[in-house]
């Protein structure tokens, strides 16, 4: 039996396209994967920057309350300041819990140990206010102040990654 030409061609035109097929399935199965683990980073990314974001407010909060108990001495700022220390150290946890990368962890690491170091400070300084004379409160002060610097900048640091 002799096949035509004619039905040799479509014979083979069908055969490229079954190929082609291949092609694009395995292109597409291919760009989902990318997709899939880009988006997965995206939100990741996202999510890490605004714990970054959300650990810099808390910062931020701890200081302020810290400085209007100073100016003030009202005690109800006190509570403000361990309230926003907590959110810190939460949001600093969960942060460590969704970052991969180890100059991530190393930043948070950071973060954390000039946050404790801060709230040290802070603690003593909103216990031994009262006793201090003005020039060992305004050393204490100074050296408070530098710790709130790096920590800020720390911070600053871990938001820009």
């Amino acid at each position: 039996m002799r096949v035509s030409v004619g039905a040799k061609m479509t014979a083979a035109f069908g055969l490229v396209l079954i190929l082609l097929g291949g092609v694009l399935l395995s292109g597409l199965s291919g760009l989902n994967r990318v997709v899939g683990i880009f988006e997965g980073q995206v939100v990741r990314n996202a999510n890490n920057v605004r714990l970054s974001q959300e650990v810099a407010t808390h910062v931020m909060t701890s200081s302020f309350s810290l400085a209007v108990f100073l100016s003030t001495g009202e005690p109800s700022f006190r509570s403000r300041f361990d309230a926003a220390d907590q959110a810190a150290v939460q949001a600093l946890e969960s942060l460590r819990s969704h970052s991969v990368s180890q100059t991530a962890l190393n930043l948070i690491d950071r973060v954390q140990t000039l946050q404790a170091e801060y709230v040290r400070g802070a603690g003593a300084l909103f216990d031994l206010r009262s006793r201090m004379d003005e020039a060992e409160y305004l050393e204490y002060v100074a050296g408070l102040d530098a710790t709130r610097s790096q920590l800020l900048q720390a911070v600053d640091e871990l938001i820009a990654y």
